[in-house]
């Protein structure tokens, strides 16, 4: 975490030192677990997996959980520059731009019994949207905002109907600029339970209910999809509002930890020891070999540990009644390595323990390790998930990720890559699988495999593949499904397909065609 506490007798905030770590981006590929299909005919490259929805359900719920801590400026101007490539993949649906609501949060939600006495904790956000202008300078932000009394953008019809003036682009631009003024300790999963509501809790554990917020109602919608978009540097430490563990008071740390430690040191367990117990040992060690969540301290005593995460991962799968129609994202850092390393004391007081950088960047950008964000992603299906480095230069390529598997979701019909050919009963055609799932009146699916229109000579039901063009899958391939003559898809219809993709050649990534 970073803070100041000029309000709490300590100096600024000093920057952390900083480890130059190698980090490795992985492309998730979208996969249908629900109904396996045999692998196309055998050959050495990979397989690109998804799914399509026939009756194309076109309402996204998408909310950017953004860290508005002190050291997060490069980041925020990052994401808003980039954020443009976001919304122009999705302008290429079929259709348009999806019916959108986009909400900005922040990590806000104070520091506890002990907010006001922590610079930067006194004022939290706790949930609600932001929906005006607080940092940025861009001229066009005087024009390109939010309707008087909306608190979130909307864009509906194609982007025919929206409650903004201005460009799309520019109204999010203005508005995830959040600052750098807010409270160091973050807690990004309370913060996303509190902006969504949450009408259950956990009273046997003492969690509130978190009713939904005036500025928020409207945002959910019952059948649309859900992303959950996070952008951090630092560790999550979402607790109770009644935690002492951010005491300002320098006589606390003999107990605590330095102020500037307590949430990994409370949050996370490295090699069997609770951090607090490295931290008060005052030695720099590691890097460690296994860090997780503490989910055991909170539930002896929830004034001095971290809401387990369990709850946050139980909590927004009970959001959609179909689990699958959740996407989430993390902007975060590696998760190794994770060591600790001293640093000068901010009082001036000789050197004290905090944890070292899993990754560093340009312009002083860095990111620590987070196991509590490491344990809430790992819960959900590799398809659901879309995790890259805080510390890369441009989050275009997040931006990109995000909306293409966002795409997925939402029915896009798109094939990234070099498809390959095999030989069927009619010659060469392109070498994939597709199958139909329906479900009947008695909530049975009822999976039926397609043939390929080469192989039928065009007969409906049959699917090809088609070059993308400019509005729809541009520099990709379409999947066509021919469908009967006046016989529209079922309402509850998805299609898989498997094609087999040319592989990126060893050290090449994301040339044209080779994902």
């Amino acid at each position: 975490m970073t803070i100041d506490s000029r309000s709490s007798g300590r100096s600024p905030m000093w920057r952390w030192f900083r480890w130059i770590v190698v980090t490795t981006g992985v492309v998730a590929l979208w996969a249908c677990t629900d109904h396996p299909l045999a692998p196309p005919a055998p050959n050495p490259q990979r397989t690109e997996k998804n799914v399509f929805q026939q009756a194309i359900n076109r309402d996204v719920d998408i909310v950017f959980e953004i860290d508005n801590s002190i050291s997060m400026a490069p980041e925020q101007a990052n994401l808003v520059a980039n954020f443009p490539t976001f919304i122009n993949i999705l302008k290429t649906l079929p259709g348009g731009l999806p019916n959108v609501h986009i909400a900005v949060i922040t990590s806000d939600m104070g520091a506890g019994v002990f907010g006001g006495g922590v610079e930067g904790c006194g004022h939290p956000d706790n949930g609600n949207f932001i929906g005006q202008v607080r940092v940025a300078t861009d001229p066009v932000c005087a024009t390109a905002r939010l309707n008087p009394g909306q608190h979130f953008i909307e864009s509906l019809n194609g982007g025919s109907q929206n409650n903004f003036t201005g460009d799309i682009t520019d109204v999010f631009r203005c508005i995830a600029q959040v600052g750098t003024s807010g409270c160091g300790f973050e807690d990004h999963l309370e913060s996303v339970r509190a902006a969504l509501g949450d009408s259950a809790g956990d009273p046997a554990r003492g969690i509130a209910k978190t009713p939904v917020l005036s500025n928020n109602a409207g945002f959910l919608r019952t059948d649309a999809y859900l992303a959950v978009i996070l952008i951090t540097n630092e560790e999550e430490c979402s607790t109770a509002p009644d935690n002492v563990l951010f005491n300002p008071d320098p006589a606390s740390d003999a107990t605590l930890g330095p102020l500037t430690a307590r949430c990994f040191a409370h949050t996370d367990i490295c090699d069997g020891q609770r951090m607090i117990n490295y931290v008060l040992a005052g030695n720099a060690v590691g890097p460690f070999q296994n860090c997780v969540s503490d989910e055991a301290t909170f539930n002896a005593d929830r004034t001095q540990g971290a809401i387990p995460v369990q709850f946050y991962i139980d909590y927004l799968k009970k959001q959609k009644s179909d689990a699958g129609k959740i996407l989430l994202s993390g902007i975060i850092a590696p998760t190794s390595p994770y060591s600790l390393v001293k640093v000068p004391d901010p009082q001036g007081q000789g050197q004290v323990i905090a944890q070292g950088n899993s990754c560093t960047g340009a312009a002083g950008v860095f990111g620590q390790p987070t196991p509590r964000l490491d344990m809430f992603f790992n819960a959900f299906s590799p398809q659901q998930v879309v995790r890259t480095s805080i510390c890369d230069t441009s989050f275009a390529p997040a931006m990109q990720l995000i909306a293409e598997r966002l795409s997925q979701l939402l029915g896009s019909s798109c094939i990234r890559g070099t498809v390959l050919a095999t030989m069927g009963p009619m010659g060469s055609r392109p070498d994939c699988s597709v199958v139909d799932h329906a479900t009947n009146a008695q909530g049975v699916v009822i999976n039926t495999v397609l043939p390929s229109c080469v192989d039928n000579g065009s007969q409906p039901p049959c699917w090809n593949l088609a070059p993308g063009t400019g509005a729809q899958c541009p520099g990709q391939q379409i999947m066509q499904i021919m469908r009967p003559p006046n016989q529209p898809a079922p309402t509850e219809l998805n299609t898989s397909v498997e094609c087999s993709i040319a592989a990126c050649a060893q050290g090449v990534h994301n040339p044209p065609n080779c994902p």
